[in-house]
């Protein structure tokens, strides 16, 4: 767990370890502090009533930006890693129809994401992560796009 200061006060925030390194390669990549990108996404939601689901789903969102339009993940640096050609973001529509098109073979809730184990009936294997917020982008990964 992580805090932060908001308004004078404390705030805990509780991710996974690969929400961490999202949030500090997006921080790195605009060039802050963890705490300030976070601050930003919170001033922007002053009424949420769950601060980590916030920042888990605006780190998942800025991390789809990013690969959607083929920036950088840290100023300088070039990640190479030959999954990232194979990561599609969709909207809800595509997720639907992807999840109706496929055979399910596993399915792991993951609080704000649910992982799903799939065998395209057109395109082979592929994971989904569904992005449980509400209009948010869901990724698929699939050697077969």
């Amino acid at each position: 767990m992580r805090a932060i200061f908001r308004d004078g006060h404390r705030l805990g925030i509780r991710l996974e370890p690969e929400a961490w390194v999202a949030v500090d390669l997006i921080a790195s990549r605009l060039g802050t502090k963890w705490q300030e990108w976070a601050g930003s996404i919170l001033d922007g939601q002053p009424d949420a009533p769950n601060a980590t689901a916030v920042i888990r789903s605006a780190a998942m969102q800025t991390i789809l930006e990013f690969m959607a339009t083929g920036s950088e993940f840290a100023p300088g640096a070039e990640i190479e890693h030959p999954m990232l050609n194979d990561v599609v973001p969709v909207d809800r529509n595509r997720l639907v129809e992807e999840l109706a098109a496929s055979t399910i073979e596993y399915s792991a809730d993951l609080g704000s994401f649910i992982l799903h184990a799939v065998h395209r009936h057109v395109g082979g294997p592929a994971l989904i992560f569904e992005n449980r917020m509400i209009d948010q982008l869901s990724i698929i990964i699939s050697k077969d796009q």
